[in-house]
């Protein structure tokens, strides 16, 4: 076992002794016999949950290339991102530890990531959970719906809990984040469950109840004031993004279920003009709005 994984270990272990808990780890025996996350936790003498802790080192993909590189010469180059696919890795593995010891979900699986990497932090966990990347001017938009959607669309509602630990270098924020991470992610899953895509889940966390959709664009130009041409981004039914030309007036209707994010945009493909877009949810207006260049609505089906 590295040094990395043991120190996050001792980490999260220190963390929930400080709330009153007790971690006791899997004897031998039953690690040979199969899978295990690393902890049951206690209180007192009572199981309370299980709790398996993944650790991200630094990212040091380009330290070695400029180590590497002959004098004078450019190192590096554009590649994705690493870190969601990382996060969804934890998870799905975690997941298949925890199904091991826990099939039933009897007890809660709680997950901490204990994370030594300073270009990452606990909004890419969030992002990775729900597919949303949350905007400071209040905007949602939908740019990690392959990682919340793909192979931990289902795994993912299978974690009850959970928790992120920031890099040794802010220790002493440790206590801090770890609360925040816990008070954030137990009001996700208790209030806000639509933010995590659970709407298709066997979970009972959002109601499996259908809706009629409508998106609405339209638009003028210079070159004529009643039509125009819009180009038009939204989720589909599926959940996905499609982007289109489109000659307006355009609608567009479909059903979606509890919780489903719902995303429209237009801009307008001249100069000059406006864009108007529109969602109605049973027949009633959700967001609507219009703009001169893009002009974008977004909500959540309830």
């Amino acid at each position: 076992m590295s040094k990395a994984k043991l120190d996050g270990e001792a980490r999260v272990q220190e963390h929930l002794a400080s709330i009153g808990l007790r971690v006791e780890r899997f004897t031998k025996a039953e690690m040979q016999q199969g899978r295990t996350p690393d902890f049951r936790v206690f209180t007192g003498d009572e199981l309370a949950c299980y709790c398996e802790v993944k650790t991200a080192q630094e990212d040091e993909w380009l330290d070695k290339q400029m180590a590497a590189a002959p004098p004078l010469t450019l190192a590096g180059g554009a590649r994705p991102d690493p870190t969601y696919n990382r996060i969804s890795s934890q998870i799905h593995s975690a997941v298949g530890q925890f199904d091991a010891v826990n099939p039933a979900m009897d007890l809660p699986n709680v997950l901490a990531i204990v994370n030594g990497d300073d270009g990452a932090g606990i909004t890419d966990l969030i992002a990775v959970l729900t597919g949303n990347a949350y905007c400071e001017s209040g905007e949602v938009w939908p740019m990690f719906r392959e990682c919340s959607q793909g192979r931990i669309r289902e795994e993912k509602l299978r974690v009850h809990l959970y928790l992120w630990s920031p890099p040794k270098s802010n220790a002493g924020q440790n206590l801090a984040v770890f609360v925040v991470s816990m008070f954030i992610l137990y009001l996700l899953w208790t209030n806000f469950g639509y933010l995590l895509d659970t709407s298709s889940s066997q979970t009972g966390y959002a109601s499996t109840a259908t809706h009629s959709i409508k998106y609405m664009v339209a638009g003028d130009s210079f070159t004529n004031v009643t039509t125009g041409y819009v180009n038009v981004t939204m989720t589909n039914s599926s959940g996905g993004t499609e982007q289109h030309t489109v000659k307006t007036p355009w609608e567009k209707e479909f059903t979606a279920s509890n919780g489903m994010f719902l995303y429209l945009s237009g801009q307008n493909e001249y100069d000059a003009g406006h864009a108007y877009v529109k969602i109605y949810v049973d027949g009633h207006l959700l967001q609507s709005a219009d703009s001169h260049g893009v002009a974008s609505v977004s909500g959540i089906v309830k």
